[in-house]
């Protein structure tokens, strides 16, 4: 029997490419276009085969792409897309043999034609970052970046006319490399995401920039590099999330003491946002504000209007909060 050959869709190449990154693989390109059908039989193979595509939305149901209009499943177990584009590349997946996603920049947009625009960012974080979550999205785990932003862009620009190139161009925006977990995504969506976003507006930092320590740095804390979890290299700022596991022992106070005194001989602030500080609006608005006149960013005085949107972009990225009513507040994410 000749291996499966199907090119998977949408979430369910999301979830594919989440559990292929979980595992170690790195995806590939594979020179292949996209089938042109794939029989239910094979479908319903690689549904016993992948546990983590077994209930997937919409209703369960695994999408599929295909390159004709004839070749669409009447399978009750698939959504089957057609590929306008035959020549996208696609991407294999190590296991099970014979899966296949499109590029992630094809990807990218079909998932802009389903995703919410700050989900969308947030993916688009992943994908640029080292990290993945888990398909059940119970958790994630650290991992080599799936692509880049620069490449990503590339991609998309070459998909002209296709549905939802638009918004994922905007999105892509703001998107920057290197996030180390969904947590550091989230404060950098927070400080970087226009004010009509809910966001601070600030500049994009560097995400986990390696830094090499002088002499000095190097004999106080005994390191050999450093990496700087949101870094202004211009203004030498440095912004470190910390977690409350590790960060609240006795050990890991005194290395963030050593860091600190380290970071400090070589001219680099640190200025520490806790999990604690993120989830408290209040504290965390006063935080941002010390890292804007920081970095030399003059904040407007605050309006009804920018907190209310800052409430609407905390609950879309924390879900701690009761929902804000959205009446009179525009998401404008032009420009």
């Amino acid at each position: 029997m000749s291996p499966m050959t199907i090119c998977l869709s949408h979430i369910s190449a999301l979830q594919a490419l989440r559990e292929a990154r979980s595992k170690g693989c790195r995806p590939k390109e594979a020179g292949k276009r996209i089938p042109k059908s794939t029989s239910i039989r094979e479908i319903e193979a690689l549904v016993a085969k992948a546990d983590f595509l077994r209930a997937l939305p919409p209703e369960g149901k695994v999408s599929i792409l295909v390159s004709s209009q004839s070749s669409r499943s009447k399978s009750t177990k698939t959504v089957t897309h057609v590929c306008a584009n035959n020549a996208v590349a696609t991407i294999a997946l190590a296991k099970p043999r014979g899966i296949f996603i499109p590029n992630l920049g094809f990807l990218f947009v079909q998932l802009a034609q389903c995703t919410p625009f700050l989900t969308l960012i947030e993916i688009g974080y992943e994908l640029c970052g080292s990290y993945t979550i888990l398909p059940d999205e119970s958790t994630f785990v650290q991992c080599e970046p799936a692509t880049n932003h620069n490449h990503l862009a590339k991609e998309i620009r070459a998909l002209r006319g296709m549905r939802g190139r638009g918004i994922s161009t905007r999105a892509l925006q703001f998107v920057a490399d290197n996030s180390a977990s969904p947590m550091e995504t989230k404060l950098t969506m927070f400080l970087c995401l226009k004010r009509t976003m809910g966001g601070y507006g600030l500049p994009f930092p560097k995400l986990n920039f390696p830094i090499e320590p002088t002499s000095a740095a190097r004999k106080a804390a005994h390191k050999q590099r450093y990496v700087l979890d949101l870094y202004w290299p211009k203004r030498k700022i440095d912004v470190e999330y910390d977690s409350d596991s590790y960060h609240a022992s006795s050990e890991g106070i005194a290395s963030d003491a050593q860091r600190r005194n380290a970071l400090q001989l070589m001219g680099i602030t640190v200025i520490t946002v806790t999990r604690g500080q993120l989830y408290n609006a209040a504290s965390f608005d006063r935080t941002a504000r010390t890292i804007a006149t920081s970095i030399g960013v003059r904040l407007p005085k605050t309006s009804q209007r920018w907190i209310s949107q800052k409430q609407m972009l905390r609950y879309a990225l924390l879900k701690n909060e009761t929902k804000p009513s959205e009446k009179g507040i525009r998401h404008n994410t032009t420009g």
